[in-house]
C-alpha cells in the first residue's frame, strides 16, 4: 500500500512540475528594448536578442538585451559555429545565452566576436 502511495505522489509532483513549466510566459518587453528582440530564456530568467545576418555567410549583427531593460550586455558580431539552418527571427532557435555564447536549440552556437 505504502508503494502505492509514492508512485501516487511522484507521479502528481511529476505532473504539476510538466504543467508549471508548458505554462512559462515571456516576461513583458521593457520599452528600451526593440520590439524586433526575441525572448531568450526561461523560468529562472534570460535576454532579449535581437540577431540579424551580415553579408558574410556565417556572420551576425547582435544586440543582447538585460531581461529588466537596464541595457545591452552585448552588441557586436556573432559567428555561427556549426552548420545546421536555424531561423534568426524565430525565438524557437535559441535556448539560451551564457554571455558569450548564444545557444541554439539544433546544438550549434552563435559566438561572440568584436564586442562593440
Amino acid at each position: 500500500m505504502q508503494k502505492r502511495w509514492a508512485g501516487l505522489i511522484l507521479l502528481t509532483a511529476v505532473l504539476l512540475a510538466a504543467h508549471a513549466e508548458s505554462e512559462f510566459t515571456p516576461p513583458p518587453k521593457p520599452a528600451t528594448v526593440p520590439a524586433a528582440a526575441l525572448w531568450v530564456g526561461g523560468v529562472d530568467g534570460g535576454v532579449f536578442v535581437h540577431v540579424s545576418p551580415l553579408k558574410e555567410k556565417g556572420l551576425f549583427a547582435a544586440a543582447i538585451y538585460f531581461q529588466d531593460g537596464s541595457g545591452l550586455w552585448y552588441k557586436g558580431e556573432l559567428k555561427h559555429i556549426g552548420d545546421a539552418p536555424f531561423d534568426p527571427t524565430s525565438a524557437a532557435s535559441y535556448s539560451a545565452w551564457d554571455g558569450d555564447n548564444l545557444l541554439l536549440r539544433n546544438g550549434d552556437r552563435l559566438e561572440a566576436i568584436n564586442p562593440h
